[in-house]
């Protein structure tokens, strides 16, 4: 219920002020995809973003609207994923199967593909073990 001092408005989500504008290369960071595949999306219509000469800059909301709309994949990722989403090569998903540090399905080497919830395990395994170093040397 609006006060006579306040103007009725339409319930809109709270915007940071000031907002912030990424690069296209922040954004594909972000993203976790190559600055081609981010203009691509701004070229289709996808991404919204503003031109400033031969630039573009995208609101970071826009950016965080964008994953929140991508898919979470359901069951298992292929090693071609999992590589995209730590933005290595396969070959490191390969030896991390081979290894046992990331456990997989599948036998051939173009087949193997590792279960969301054991990614996620993989990920938060790692991250822990990179705050209990940063945080010993630190400590020091």
């Amino acid at each position: 219920m609006n006060t006579p001092h306040q103007p009725d408005r339409e319930a809109c989500p709270v915007q940071p002020w000031p907002p912030r504008f990424l690069t296209v290369t922040e954004a594909a960071e972000l993203m976790s995809r190559h600055r081609s595949a981010v203009l691509r999306l701004i070229h289709t219509g996808k991404l919204r973003s503003i031109r400033l000469g031969r630039s573009y800059r995208i609101p970071e909301a826009e950016v965080l609207r964008y994953l929140a709309a991508m898919p979470v994949p359901a069951g298992t990722l292929d090693v071609a994923e999992c590589a995209r989403i730590l933005r290595c090569p396969e070959r490191t998903i390969h030896a991390l199967l081979t290894l046992g540090h990331l456990d997989g399905e599948g036998s051939g080497a173009d087949s193997r593909r590792v279960a969301v919830n054991e990614f996620k395990r993989f990920l938060l395994d790692a991250e822990n073990r990179t705050d209990t170093s940063t945080r010993s040397c630190q400590s020091r």
